[in-house]
């Protein structure tokens, strides 16, 4: 058993911990002598030169400033999206138990990191806009700087009302 969540005594069975976050932290109990650093590459977990794990925390409550509290009293960082009820948190390892224990949250992962995809796919744009004569005539947007200014989904009621997006 693991001791995790609001004090109280967890078995690897939590549905409130994922996966490799319960493999984790049964790992840093374990007296097997196998380097954390290693089981945690094992788990596709990167724990980087300060031994951090990076939390994905699941907040439906809003707890935002009881966590960032507990989150600071364990030595770790966090980015909060309360919009979006989700935080992450960057936590030592040696204190990840700890901060388990205590940790207000409904959720806890590790986050996944991103894998690029390299795939053959030709994304639909790409005919559309007859890239191919822009290519043959020589114009390959090589040097060229792309700035993307994103103004989030203002109008988007006026947008669903016109039919160009669904309502859900």
């Amino acid at each position: 058993e693991i001791h995790t969540l609001l004090g109280q005594t967890k078995s690897m069975g939590d549905p409130r911990l994922g996966t490799r976050l319960k493999h984790l932290v049964a790992a840093t109990r374990s007296k097997s002598g196998q380097p954390l650093q290693e089981i945690a590459k094992g788990l596709n977990i990167e724990l980087g030169e300060q031994n951090l794990v990076e939390l994905e925390i699941y907040l439906p409550g809003g707890e935002i400033t009881s966590l960032q509290q507990r989150v600071q009293s364990v030595g770790g960082s966090l980015v909060a999206l309360p919009e979006q009820q989700t935080a992450f948190a960057h936590i030592p390892l040696a204190q990840l138990e700890a901060f388990l224990d205590q940790a207000p949250g409904n959720y806890f992962d590790v986050t996944r990191p991103f894998e690029p995809f390299f795939g053959g796919l030709t994304g639909e744009g790409v005919p559309m806009m007859d890239v191919e004569k822009l290519h043959k005539a020589g114009i390959t947007g090589k040097g060229v700087t792309v700035a993307i200014l994103d103004m989030g989904f203002q109008g988007h009621q006026e947008l669903i009302a016109a039919g160009e997006l669904p309502e859900s």
